[in-house]
């Protein structure tokens, strides 16, 4: 294990997407939370400027304060500390010339859950075009795309 960890920290690409789906899974594991947070920090410690991480992150620090039982001191932290992933988001994206379809996606979840569904859903909309129109079939993620269509689907029933 330790050479594997020696390797992962010396190929820095590597490292980042190994942490990133090791957060992702402990993510989707029931009081994986704190695990996975760990891991979205080393993504960012090592590429501070990488929306993906801070939505990730941001949507594990949400999951932590929807947890029964907890006090409402620490339930406000977790909130804190995802609305200010959240901004990060933004505020990625405002600076990217560029924008694809994913860096979209991350900023209409970024403006949905700090409560500006209207612009979300302006921005949803870019982001659906931009796939649409992206060439590259490598770079075309369908299951993203799925998270796209279903928060397009709800944004739509937010606004209305």
């Amino acid at each position: 294990l330790a050479d594997n960890e020696t390797e992962l920290e010396e190929n820095i690409e590597l490292s980042l997407d190994a942490y990133n789906l090791l957060g992702i899974g402990y993510s989707l594991k029931k009081g994986g939370e704190q695990q996975s947070i760990f891991y979205y920090k080393k993504c960012i410690d090592q590429k501070p400027n990488e929306h993906s991480f801070y939505r990730n992150r941001a949507i594990s620090y949400i999951y932590l304060e929807q947890l029964p039982n907890l006090p409402l001191k620490i339930r406000n932290s977790y909130k804190q500390k995802a609305d200010e992933d959240l901004k990060k988001v933004i505020e990625i994206a405002k600076n990217t010339e560029n924008k694809d379809y994913q860096i979209l996606h991350s900023e209409a979840l970024a403006y949905d859950l700090l409560g500006n569904p209207k612009l979300a859903l302006s921005l949803i909309n870019k982001s659906i075009e931009s796939f649409k129109i992206e060439t590259n079939i490598f770079k075309k993620d369908k299951n993203e795309f799925k998270e796209i269509k279903l928060l397009h689907k709800d944004l739509i029933k937010a606004v209305n």
